[in-house]
């Protein structure tokens, strides 16, 4: 699977959704954004598909790197 960032659709500056897989990944605010690292994954209620450990791996990577651009934006 290739993860690219017009996949996900944002929620909020804190929140991403992955559309084909229906996961729904979040993070806290961090004085730095470039240590953002925890993260919540859940899926969504409707059309979540099962990823694989490494799939879901891609997709964490990703939001992760959309989720730091967007707390350094809000800043």
């Amino acid at each position: 699977m290739a993860v690219t960032r017009d996949q996900f659709r944002i929620r909020d500056d804190l929140t991403v959704e992955h559309l084909p897989s229906g996961l729904v990944i979040s993070t806290y605010r961090y004085k730095d954004p470039s240590q953002v690292g925890d993260l919540t994954i859940r899926k969504a209620q409707f059309g979540a598909d099962d990823l694989s450990p490494k799939e879901e791996q891609e997709v964490r990577q990703a939001a992760l790197g959309i989720l730091r651009d967007l707390q350094a934006k809000s800043r």
